[in-house]
């Protein structure tokens, strides 16, 4: 008689797991599709040279885009200046200056 009472929590246990571990993984698989277009746009994101010349701030990327074909890496040093003062700084720093208009790219 035990036996049987004892098998049969047993399996209304286990039936109660396999319910909830369903739930999470439709959950789970309704999160990752959000997570995988995430991850795909900022792949995109990353993956975009930029370009420097006319500068035009990105709102996606955050990068800056210029008119000139040559491409920097984010930390490859440059030198730009404001007319009074030059600097020699890594271009992910020189981002902003350049945004803001007053800076501009030397050579």
């Amino acid at each position: 008689e035990y036996r049987k009472e004892g098998l049969r929590l047993f399996n209304e246990m286990q039936e109660s797991i396999n319910q909830t571990v369903k739930k999470l993984v439709a959950h789970i698989n309704a999160g990752m599709s959000h997570i995988h277009q995430e991850k795909t746009r900022l792949t995109a994101v990353h993956e975009s040279p930029v370009r420097i010349g006319e500068v035009k701030e990105s709102r996606e990327g955050g990068g800056v885009s210029v008119g000139r074909t040559k491409k920097y890496g984010r930390n490859e040093l440059v030198v730009i200046t404001n007319g009074e003062e030059t600097r020699k700084i890594k271009f992910k720093k020189s981002e902003p200056l350049l945004a803001s208009g007053k800076w501009k790219l030397v050579g």
